[in-house]
């Protein structure tokens, strides 16, 4: 398994330095402190809710659905400039580099997907432990990665990518 020394990729240093800003500013949004400046206030409960829905953006569980709901505000407001729910639009890039390992140089990428499939085996491996059913792309048994990272691809990425880029020049201009 790869190490992060070893990677040496700029966007995990960025995606570490943003993990540790936003945990910053969930536990400031947290403390009683920050909650007396903000309780009485609409602004409190709209910025708890977006970053909520920010973090709830990434779950895959919800990837589909995501889609769906991009898809929709386009069939009605093919602009984006247009889109009212500009939270939408946040998510859905949010969503986006959550899940786009495989678009990075190979030797980064595969890296990567090592240390990823490692987890979800290593879950698997708790899973049957546990004597739960094990989740299909946990169990050490099936997954090859070659076709977990081709199946992750055309199933989730390709979809996404194809998404985001219905709207791309339209992004880039707001």
């Amino acid at each position: 398994m790869a190490d992060l020394a070893y990677i040496q990729a700029p966007c995990a240093v960025a995606g570490t330095i943003g993990a540790e800003a936003s945990r910053e500013c969930v536990s400031n949004v947290r403390r009683p402190m920050a909650r007396q400046r903000f309780t009485k206030s609409f602004e409190y409960f709209q910025m708890r809710k977006f970053i909520i829905d920010m973090v709830i953006s990434t779950d895959m569980a919800l990837h589909f659905g995501l889609m769906a709901k991009s898809r929709s505000t386009r069939d009605v407001f093919p602009d984006i400039r247009d889109w009212e729910d500009v939270s939408l639009i946040l998510q859905l890039m949010l969503h986006l580099a959550d899940i786009s390992n495989p678009a990075r140089p190979f030797p980064r990428a595969f890296a990567w997907a090592e240390m990823v499939v490692a987890e979800f085996l290593r879950q698997g491996d708790e899973e049957r432990r546990l004597g739960m059913p094990v989740t299909s792309f946990c169990d050490r048994r099936l997954v090859k990665m070659p076709q977990s990272q081709l199946g992750f691809i055309r199933t989730y990425l390709q979809v996404t990518l194809e998404e985001s880029l219905q709207q791309k020049r339209k992004i880039y201009s707001l």
